[in-house]
């Protein structure tokens, strides 16, 4: 127990789970949702991409021969290297209805087939399918990349007809580390607010212990010596609790911190020890407090 008072330790662990929920929300549950928040952005853009693309190759009249697995023309080409630079695309795919490569910015994947289930139960059914692949991490294609990018697929459908996808692989080194360099500033200072609160909190809590203890003590001070005492109307002894007699110095010390020192006072003096004793005492103290 950190404290006597039992209401105080409770108060304490409470403010200490709030202290640390707070921060730990944070970092397990909302932070991965910039994440997810930034890949949705991406894949946006890429539908809008790809939708733009497929048109500009429908209007040169190239987009079929290449989903039939034809070599591009110049023409197509120069338009695909134009959209790879403009929108600083990492790299680029175009799939056939079965799932072959037709067309790659990377010739070694020409001709290559896609027969990850993604593909046929996802895109080959109208969906987008997205996945962020953090740097040195496999692709969905299990290839590993120096850098961050998202990995999108946009399939082209003629009503309910699957014809083919684009791929669109996006780097987002720059977006990812300015998003973790925020997550981090972010996660300590909750981390460093809690701790201050916490700790000015205890601080509190333990001057706020100590005055109730005192408190107490005092009231069980003033509770033992408050009431009407039993005192003998002779010899002056007071009657405790428990019907023993006691000399008044005794009780009160017993039920207090105070305590006696004994002296005799001036008449007491005359009294026991003769007029002529308390003269020359009284004269004695005289003389030393005039020096």
């Amino acid at each position: 127990m950190v404290f006597q008072n039992k209401k105080l330790n409770r108060l304490l662990v409470g403010a200490l789970v709030v202290a640390l929920a707070v921060p730990i929300v944070n970092i397990f549950l909302i932070y991965p949702n910039f994440s997810v928040f930034l890949t949705r952005n991406i894949e946006d853009s890429a539908i809008r991409l790809a939708q733009h693309m497929e048109y500009e190759l429908q209007k040169t009249g190239g987009w079929l021969s290449i989903l039939k697995g034809e070599e591009p023309g110049p023409v197509e080409i120069r338009l695909l290297d134009s959209y790879m630079s403009d929108f600083a695309l990492r790299k680029m795919k175009i799939f056939s209805a079965k799932g072959v490569a037709v067309y790659s910015t990377d010739k070694t994947d020409i001709g290559r087939l896609n027969n990850r289930a993604y593909f046929h139960e996802k895109v080959a059914k109208g969906q987008v399918f997205s996945e962020l692949v953090k740097k040195d991490a496999k692709s969905l294609e299990g290839q590993t990349y120096q850098v961050d990018v998202v990995e999108v697929y946009v399939p082209s459908m003629q009503g309910e007809k699957f014809r083919g996808a684009f791929e669109l692989y996006y780097n987002i080194t720059q977006q990812v580390t300015s998003l973790d360099r925020l997550i981090w500033y972010a996660s300590i200072l909750p981390f460093a607010v809690s701790g201050f609160l916490l700790f000015a909190l205890y601080w509190g809590f333990r001057n706020l212990d100590k005055s109730l203890i005192e408190q107490k003590r005092a009231e069980e001070e003033i509770k033992a010596l408050q009431g009407i005492l039993p005192i003998c109307m002779f010899c002056k002894e007071i009657r405790d609790d428990k019907g023993y007699w006691n000399q008044i110095e005794a009780y009160i010390e017993s039920h207090s911190e105070a305590q006696f020192t004994h002296g005799i006072c001036d008449p007491c003096l005359e009294k026991h020890y003769g007029k002529k004793i308390a003269d020359q005492v009284s004269a004695s103290l005289k003389d030393e407090s005039q020096t």
